[in-house]
């Protein structure tokens, strides 16, 4: 499960190789698009990840792997391992700004009518985070990816918070049920994963954000103030408590001690990308 800016791209291309391309399967869910439907007004090259129905999926391949949630790879590979690899909540979703950011008008045409979405990471970034329209791309993603479709979880608006104690103890209980989970913090991520699959891994940087076009860049630091610090919270708040479990669980690690390390690290990488 790609969870995304979760360096899944990078996983994905060194996992994959250990299978022929025709036993492989890449995909879109709609677990990221909320109520958007209008898929066939997307570019070919992007129409063809998307799988709206998990009943139209192949079935008989070696691997998988894709932005789809965690209940479509119950459904269709029961029988399947689940691996997913989770990211400091708050710098996921400046990383996936940063990222949208970047795009050319290249890029965006082959989003049809999706496009005025992506357009908005052009905004500042509390405009972004504010976009209810982008709530299942930002809101509490890690969490929406392990339980969509979930009652409480509404596509197209932010997760209120009256039942934040539910869904944390059912994500909990959802990530439970993967064979192996780690967080990108993890300076023993890969060598990890290796003794899981009982194989070498060669881990390369893939899909990464570029430095952003000079028109959109001025300091981060105009970004970070104390209003978007607070929505930012708001948006990552659930999935901040499965980071934390994971950290402690699955890392054995002091969840805030890696969190601040983390926070300080993403920062100036992502003040460089603006500058």
């Amino acid at each position: 499960m790609h969870i995304p800016k979760c360096a899944g791209t990078s996983l994905d291309t060194c996992l994959s190789k250990r299978w022929e391309a025709s036993r492989q399967f890449k995909l879109l869910g709609p677990t990221l698009y909320g109520g958007f439907q209008d898929y066939d007004s997307f570019g070919p090259n992007v129409r063809h990840w998307i799988h709206e129905d998990w009943q139209n999926c192949p079935v008989d391949i070696d691997y998988a792997a894709g932005h789809a949630g965690a209940k479509w790879f119950d459904r269709l590979y029961s029988n399947g391992q689940k691996c997913t690899v989770l990211r400091e909540p708050k710098m996921r979703i400046l990383s996936h700004w940063l990222y949208w950011r970047t795009f050319s008008e290249a890029d965006i045409g082959n989003w049809g009518t999706y496009t005025p979405r992506l357009e908005l990471a052009r905004c500042d970034l509390i405009s972004f985070i504010s976009a209810p329209e982008l709530a299942s791309q930002i809101d509490n993603v890690i969490v929406r990816m392990l339980l969509y479709p979930h009652p409480l979880i509404p596509g197209d608006d932010f997760i209120p918070p009256e039942h934040d104690a539910d869904l944390i103890a059912d994500a909990i209980e959802a990530i439970d049920q993967f064979d192996f989970v780690g967080v990108i913090e993890d300076s023993e991520l890969i060598s990890k994963l290796e003794a899981w699959l009982g194989y070498s891994l060669v881990l390369t940087s893939e899909n990464i954000s570029r430095p952003v076009p000079e028109d959109l860049r001025h300091p981060l630091r105009q970004d970070l103030t104390h209003d978007t610090w607070a929505i930012l919270e708001a948006r990552s708040r659930l999935d901040q408590c499965v980071w934390d479990y994971v950290v402690e669980k699955y890392v054995q690690a002091n969840p805030r001690t890696m969190q601040v390390s983390a926070v300080a690290h993403s920062i100036n990488r992502f003040a460089e990308l603006m500058r």
